[in-house]
């Protein structure tokens, strides 16, 4: 890596001359290497279940620890990075079976979010989930991930406190950090360059839709599962997409997926579930 200075916009390089953009003085050391560290592990230079180690990095990047920790801490929040009790910090990895888990838990604890929605909260509720939207359809035109990536968090985050429970928003935090760093890694890789797929959005509006509809709530917690199932099967699409990439590239015939879990292979018969259909309440 190169060096890195106060006084001039930061540049890391690795080895390979991976190079980075520049920076604006006005933002704070934390900040610019919580940027280079974030767009590393979106790049793939830093791979999911690497370790990080502190002081290479302080050492490398030639800042002080400290700065590093504070800006590892950052990625932290975001769910890029995990750090694991007298073990130090790794790039988050998951498996399939972890994903598959993540939504078990997910699905029944937003859906009994959605029931606990009063009617009272309806009207700014749905001010918060326009505002959601509004910012991911920004963020697709600029084509930067990480925003996109956070107006998705914030249009769930919404409905979760809408319900009242802070201990449901808590959980639903905790659960869910993971999936957004995933989420956040694979539209870096595959959307950057294609362009962004609309069908995320159109089926965050249809939530939305189904959220301030007139629907029980025994309709409307359907309608949420069924999304959240389409969702699950677009995250297990994407994940084996990623290790498709990933044999390619190097052209072995076989991998395991991390975890104890059965052999992963890509078919090519498998159907693309980024076309969502429209789920009606019926």
């Amino acid at each position: 890596m190169g060096r890195i200075g106060l006084s001039k916009p930061l540049n890391l390089e690795r080895s390979e001359k991976m190079k980075f953009g520049e920076f604006e003085h006005t933002s704070s050391l934390r900040e610019q290497l919580a940027v280079l560290l974030r767009e590393a592990i979106f790049t793939g230079k830093l791979k999911p279940g690497e370790r990080i180690v502190e002081s290479q990095l302080a050492r490398d990047m030639q800042v002080g620890q400290p700065s590093i920790r504070e800006a590892l801490q950052d990625l932290e929040h975001e769910g890029l990075i995990t750090r694991i009790s007298k073990r130090g910090c790794r790039v988050t990895d998951l498996s399939i079976e972890d994903i598959t888990k993540i939504y078990d838990v997910r699905t029944e604890l937003e859906v009994l979010a959605v029931a606990r929605i009063p009617s009272s909260e309806l009207p700014g509720l749905c001010k918060s989930l326009e505002n959601a939207l509004a910012q991911m359809e920004y963020a697709e035109k600029r084509r930067d991930v990480s925003s996109y990536s956070k107006a998705d968090f914030e249009f769930h985050r919404a409905i979760w406190k809408a319900s009242g429970n802070e201990l449901l928003v808590k959980a639903l935090n905790v659960v869910t950090m993971p999936l957004w760093a995933f989420s956040m890694i694979y539209f870096y890789r595959y959307h950057i360059k294609d362009g962004f797929d609309a069908a995320n959005r159109e089926m965050h509006r249809q939530i939305l839709k189904v959220i301030t509809s007139k629907a029980s709530a025994r309709k409307k917690q359907a309608a949420i599962r069924k999304m959240m199932a389409a969702s699950l099967e677009t995250a297990q699409w994407h994940f084996r997409l990623q290790q498709q990439d990933h044999l390619e590239s190097s052209s072995k015939p076989e991998f395991r997926a991390t975890g104890p879990q059965s052999l992963v292979r890509m078919k090519p018969s498998d159907p693309n579930p980024r076309k969502l259909r429209k789920l009606q309440i019926k």
